[in-house]
């Protein structure tokens, strides 16, 4: 292995089929690297960086890896927020924008 390598956050929940909503589909199609843009959100969220949400969310999502309850993230990419969401089932993670609730 090159040790110059970036290496990949280990996942620390399971994220089920990934989904988006048309509005991050139509943001993605504006974007030259849009999708390694959200891929790295994905990878963020599944390794339990929960991006720019209160610490008091954070630790919600920290009880919630143990106790398998839903985790919400966010992250900001230019001036758009992502908002990253796993079900309590870990079926589904769907990545939308705050408009898209």
């Amino acid at each position: 292995m090159d040790a110059t390598a970036p290496s990949t956050p280990t996942p620390r929940v399971q994220t089920g089929h990934l989904v988006m909503t048309a509005s991050v589909r139509r943001w993605l199609r504006t974007r030259q690297h849009g999708p390694t843009d959200i891929a790295g959100l994905l990878t963020r969220h599944a390794s339990g960086d929960w991006g720019s949400i209160s610490a008091e969310y954070a630790a919600m999502n920290e009880q919630a890896v143990h106790s398998g309850q839903l985790l919400f993230s966010a992250y900001d990419i230019d001036d758009q927020t992502f908002w990253v969401i796993t079900e309590a089932d870990r079926s589904v993670t769907t990545v939308l924008l705050p408009k898209d609730r």
